[in-house]
């Protein structure tokens, strides 16, 4: 029941109130109904009790002598009317009344009977008559009036008129209820289409004077409750500007101290462990970024990052099979699409075999798909996969990586107006499917956190086609020798 019901206000608003004149038309329709059909037969009785009552003192007034005449004189094709002297018996004899309010109607009426009995007849709903209606009167001389009616007409009332105007009416009060609709939620439309594109930098645009008042109070409302929003966002943002600062300094002179130890074990172990704690920030203040970089976006040819980041990979050793390459021209970020698509990579190289990967044109977006033959990733561990800091059983055997990978690659594609999927079929491996479209579509920024946030070492991103365009290593994406796995819940 409920998906039969309009998704709009205006339109539920529309359907209670079509409803409830509907309603309201077929009550007025039957009680008028109920009420014209009492009228019409009180009508018809008043009618027939008339000619009746006429009938009778035409033929009581005149004398003895004439009212045979009188009555054969009143009689006609459809109506018989006989005069029966004294000496005439009464051809109905005792015989009941069966139409009481009218005889009592007659004798109203009439100056002359001391009595009236009626015989009603049948009705012919077809023909609007009643056939057969029989009635006798009795008078003070003792003598009778016999008068048969072959057919009475009924009162016939056209009440498609009645109907129409009502209708009409309806029609007019649903035309003006949709348009006072419109003026009410017009600004609430508009409200809300500015709320999806809202920016934290900017405040709702004004809305109309003419909107309802609620319409402009929770336009205020929300303009309080962004500035509410970028207040925190700014203490976030400057807070984990000092956490990074804070953290990385100390880091650095780590790795200069390590750098000046003799070679050994040692000092492997010592870099490594400063790699990883150097990348897992990185990778924390990516994801706390949602994928909204400081770099602006401009036009890419996504294949090129793509051939890059392969390239990058073999020259560590790991090779990645290029499938499909389309070359297509779309709208982004370059230095985080590179990221994204660095992450899924890595995944598959790390928690995988025979990596692969491909460019799909699909007209009006662009699939980047990124696959393995490895173990998959479990049933059970599927659901969870894009939660952050999540890693299954054998991401964490395997060891390193935060966790993040795949939620950063999914916030950067939600950032561009696209979205990441993962499929895992049972022992197929894993295929990660980035969404892009061609064109970004607006969404929430967090310009605050792109204020604030210091950006990573990450190299730039190819925008022209070609392959070579970029040499150096991603830092937030693999350590300084070889690329690493982002532990994303694999």
């Amino acid at each position: 029941m409920m998906g039969l019901l309009p998704r709009s206000l205006a339109g539920r608003t529309l359907a209670a109130l079509c409803a409830a004149l509907l309603l309201l038309f077929l009550a007025m329709a039957a009680i008028h109904a109920v009420l014209l059909a009492r009228t019409v037969d009180k009508a018809t009785e008043e009618i027939l009790a008339r000619q009746l009552s006429s009938l009778m003192d035409s033929v009581a007034a005149a004398p003895e002598w004439d009212r045979d005449a009188i009555a054969h004189g009143l009689s006609r094709p459809d109506l018989e009317v006989h005069w029966l002297p004294v000496n005439v018996p009464d051809p109905w004899g005792n015989e009941h009344v069966r139409w009481v309010p009218l005889s009592d109607r007659i004798r109203e009426l009439s100056w002359f009977p001391t009595a009236v009995r009626i015989r009603p007849g049948t009705i012919d709903a077809d023909q609007k008559r009643i056939l057969g209606v029989a009635a006798i009167a009795d008078f003070p001389d003792g003598s009778h009036l016999l008068v048969r009616m072959s057919s009475f007409n009924l009162l016939a009332v056209d009440t498609a008129v009645l109907y129409g105007f009502a209708a009409s009416a309806a029609l007019f009060v649903l035309g003006a209820a949709a348009l006072a609709l419109r003026s009410a939620t017009a600004p609430l439309t508009a409200l809300s289409t500015a709320v999806q594109g809202l920016s934290l930098e900017e405040a709702l645009p004004a809305v109309s004077d003419h909107a309802p008042e609620e319409v402009r109070t929770l336009a205020r409302r929300l303009n309080d409750m962004a500035d509410r929003v970028r207040a925190a966002l700014r203490q976030r943002t400057l807070a984990l500007a000092a956490l990074s600062h804070d953290v990385m300094s100390p880091v650095s002179r780590l790795k200069l101290r390590a750098a000046e130890m003799p070679d050994g074990e040692q000092r492997q172990v010592i870099q490594r462990d400063l790699a990883e704690i150097e990348a897992m920030v990185t990778d924390v203040l990516a994801f706390l970024r949602g994928g909204h970089e400081s770099e602006p976006a401009r036009m890419l040819h996504v294949a090129s990052i793509v051939q890059t980041l392969v390239d990058e990979f073999a020259s560590t050793g790991q090779a990645v099979a290029e499938l499909r390459m389309d070359d297509v021209v779309i709208e982004g970020r370059p230095t985080a699409l590179k990221r994204a698509i660095g992450n899924l990579i890595s995944n598959a190289v790390t928690h995988g075999r025979a990596p692969w990967i491909a460019v799909e044109n699909r007209g009006s977006d662009l699939a980047i798909r990124v696959g393995d033959n490895g173990p998959g990733i479990p049933a059970s561990d599927l659901p969870l996969i894009m939660t952050p800091f999540f890693r299954g059983d054998r991401a964490r055997a395997a060891g390193g990586g935060s966790g993040l990978g795949l939620p950063i690659a999914r916030a950067i594609a939600v950032a561009h107006g696209g979205d990441l999927t993962i499929e895992s079929p049972a022992g197929q491996g894993v295929v990660a499917t980035l969404l892009l479209p061609k064109k970004m579509r607006a969404t929430t920024s967090d310009t605050e956190s792109r204020r604030f946030l210091p950006r990573t070492s990450v190299n730039d991103a190819c925008t022209t086609p070609g392959r070579g365009c970029c040499s150096r290593n991603r830092s937030g994406g693999r350590g300084s020798t070889a690329p690493r796995g982002h532990a994303s819940g694999r």
